[in-house]
């Protein structure tokens, strides 16, 4: 199974902009998957000011099976016509959205983006591994933790299990697949723009209490 992960543009694309961050989500993702035997691509169209066409285009040469995007409110219309136009060029593959705005209004989303086929709640290491499972074998998707889907003109709603306690257990992210993002220094901040930028995570959750935040629970595992 080919499964591409898709880092959708921000909203400033202007020729000079504040920050560029590697997808580190994403590449956590590729990990599981790498790790399961599935082919893996990420298309980081932030880094490379990827329009629709190009990225439907990688779509369909990579003939991608499973097309994973993350959703934030902020990033909702650039993934929303990211979806259409890979859903133009490559029908028969399943588009799945994850991240934060997924897993806060799951329902809302599966019926605001007619054109994606599941929405993952939570962690979706084990889900997205679980979800490639599922489809190979033709069925059983109640059993992918935290999935919608719609069936029967409704949208069926799987729990999702409770998050991993050891954060040391996550694979290390698979950095390599964005190696000519690397190499070309698409990844910087305003302020050391001429140098190379990376991200690293500490913890798995938020230790903080935003009181804007849907999710106020200070819950969150460190790292050793």
């Amino acid at each position: 199974m080919n499964v591409l992960l898709i880092n959708p543009r921000d909203l400033n694309v202007a020729e000079v902009r504040q920050k560029c961050y590697p997808p580190l989500n994403l590449m956590y993702l590729a990990s599981a998957l790498l790790a399961a035997g599935r082919e893996v691509r990420i298309l980081d169209a932030n880094a490379f000011l990827l329009w629709d066409e190009q990225i439907a285009a990688e779509a369909r040469r990579f003939e991608a099976d499973l097309v994973g995007l993350p959703l934030l409110s902020e990033t909702a219309p650039q993934v929303f016509s990211i979806a259409q136009a890979v859903r133009a060029v490559r029908p028969e593959a399943k588009i799945v959205l994850g991240g934060p705005t997924a897993t806060a209004w799951p329902d809302r989303v599966m019926g605001e983006f007619p054109m994606a086929d599941f929405v993952i709640s939570g962690e979706g290491e084990r889900s997205i591994v679980q979800l490639c499972h599922a489809l190979e074998k033709g069925g059983g998707l109640e059993s992918v933790a935290g999935l919608s889907f719609r069936r029967e003109g409704g949208v069926v709603h799987v729990p999702p299990t409770r998050p991993e306690k050891d954060a040391d257990k996550f694979l290390p992210p698979a950095r390599h697949l964005l190696a000519d993002a690397y190499e070309q220094k698409k990844y910087y901040t305003l302020l050391v723009r001429e140098r190379p930028t990376e991200t690293l995570t500490t913890t798995r959750g938020c230790p903080f209490q935003c009181a804007f935040c849907y999710n106020t629970v200070r819950h969150y595992r460190k790292r050793s």
